[in-house]
């Protein structure tokens, strides 16, 4: 674990402060917004940012490493991470073990909030998704003299996936109301003329003679 800290300082402190902004940013917004649709959406897209600002915080700083490199391109599958999956049993609180959970759970959150947040722009969010996990190792690779590896991108994909999912799914549901264009129609806003109004200004309309005649 301390070799963990030294390794992960500066990022670490990012993420903490990022997480306790957003959830403050998270509290303020339910307070404030009075329409249930507006008021979860609007959570969810707080959140979605609060992911994506941890994700760079924890991917795209310099860190300090034991062995010093100049950057490498690792683009065969199983070369760059996805081979490490047997270290999560044996040494579950390694480097190696953080990072490979980390590819992954840092992308389920995005893939989950983003979906959420902008619902009717799901598919969007796949596309920006993959566009941001590429960014990053592109940064790692050329600005950092990290390993930019396919496998991390691969790993990144499908964490996103599985939250993209996982926020269709529940969008699905009955709960799905509560998200602007998910699951079924949201609720119409307070301005919005209702068939029985409609009626009776029609009926309003009508001349005082036929209307006593009626």
């Amino acid at each position: 674990m301390i070799g963990l800290r030294s390794n992960f300082g500066l990022s670490l402190t990012l993420v903490l402060a990022i997480v306790a902004v957003t959830a403050a940013g998270g509290l303020l917004t339910l307070r404030r917004s009075s329409v249930a649709t507006n008021r979860w959406t609007a959570l969810a897209r707080v959140l979605s940012m609060g992911a994506v600002a941890v994700t760079l915080a924890a991917t795209a700083l310099p860190r300090r490493w034991a062995i010093e490199t100049d950057g490498d391109l690792v683009l065969r599958p199983g070369r760059g991470g996805l081979g490490d999956w047997p270290v999560l049993l044996s040494n579950p609180t390694s480097l190696a073990s953080v990072e490979l959970v980390g590819n992954v759970a840092l992308y389920v959150a995005i893939g989950f909030t983003a979906t959420l947040g902008w619902y009717r722009r799901r598919h969007v969010v796949l596309l920006l998704g993959l566009a941001l996990s590429l960014a990053i190792e592109s940064i790692q690779f050329a600005w950092l003299g990290r390993v930019a590896a396919l496998d991390d991108v691969i790993l990144n994909g499908a964490g996103l996936v599985a939250g993209w999912l996982i926020a269709i799914a529940l969008a699905r549901l009955p709960i799905g109301r509560a998200f602007d264009g998910a699951g079924r129609p949201p609720l119409p806003s307070p301005h919005t003329p209702s068939h029985t109004d409609v009626h009776a200004r029609g009926h309003r309309r009508l001349p005082a003679g036929l209307s006593g005649r009626v």
